[in-house]
């Protein structure tokens, strides 16, 4: 684990969100590439900078504020949530992040252009998060699940193999108990 804005961060959620982050990048370069006139950015360039320079950094400031945004909707939490909260929460924070996005690149860009942006962004942010964690969900779902074979089988044997089948972090098949004869009798 580490730290984050006094959070305590799984390292198993770094990948997620190195991910997440990638996907809003590419997302702000397809919507800039398939939008007709690309050049919309202000002509006071930001600090000497070119337009594709800015664009690179409104993609990067676009895909940080979707990972925070992510964050902050408790989307990278290690225990998971329902499809319904999941899809919830997503929705809240491509609305945030979108926003705050917009109000960025308003300062760079004409504001028409700044809005055809961003809402072309989170269409194709929206379409890699569905592709994204869908295909991620199957594959976890086809991954095969660690085995468990339970030694003993009373009662507490029984309390251990529901315990393992019930669990939201970490997912066990049960294939069986062994019973234990005691030959010292």
């Amino acid at each position: 684990m580490f730290s984050l804005l006094r959070h305590r961060v799984p390292v198993m959620t770094m990948p997620g969100m190195v991910a997440d982050a990638l996907l809003g990048f590419a997302a702000v370069l397809l919507a800039a590439w398939s939008l007709p006139s690309l050049p919309a950015l202000s002509s006071s360039t930001l600090h000497g900078w070119s337009e594709s320079s800015q664009l690179i950094l409104f993609a990067a400031d676009f895909a940080l504020v979707m990972s925070l945004t992510y964050a902050l909707a408790g989307l990278y939490r290690p225990t998971p949530v329902a499809l319904a909260t999941a899809l919830r929460r997503t929705a809240v924070a491509l609305s945030i992040g979108g926003m705050v996005a917009y109000w960025t690149l308003r300062y760079l860009a004409e504001p028409q252009f700044a809005e055809e942006l961003v809402q072309s962004a989170l269409v194709y942010l929206g379409a890699g998060l569905v592709i994204a964690r869908g295909g991620w969900y199957v594959f976890a779902r086809s991954a095969a699940l660690p085995r468990v074979l339970i030694v003993g089988a009373g009662a507490e044997a029984a309390a251990v193999a529901r315990d393992l089948s019930e669990s939201k972090r970490i997912e066990r098949r049960v294939v069986g108990f062994y019973a234990i004869c005691d030959s010292s009798l």
